[in-house]
């Protein structure tokens, strides 16, 4: 498993997966990055691409770990908005 760290001072910014902008992300990966918003704040998601190969998922934690609660698990309908409660 990778992990792609995590990501403080993302606001605005794109995330990409390991194709970056034009391109597909690689065969058997599995990566997980955390991204954590200033004390008091919440962090929105919008997707505004999303395909995933067959058999392959993305899960979204509302926390700091996959320990936290589940918000989802997207296998082929895109998320479009995901936003935090923690």
């Amino acid at each position: 498993m990778g992990n792609l760290g995590t990501i403080t001072n993302g606001c605005g910014q794109t995330f990409y997966d390991s194709g970056g902008s034009s391109g597909n992300y690689g065969s058997s990966q599995n990566f997980t990055a955390t991204f954590c918003a200033p004390a008091g704040q919440y962090i929105t998601f919008t997707f505004s691409q999303f395909a995933l190969g067959s058999g392959d998922h993305l899960k979204i934690y509302n926390g700091s770990s996959v320990a936290s609660p589940l918000i989802g698990d997207y296998m082929a309908a895109s998320p479009n908005q995901v936003s935090s409660t923690l």
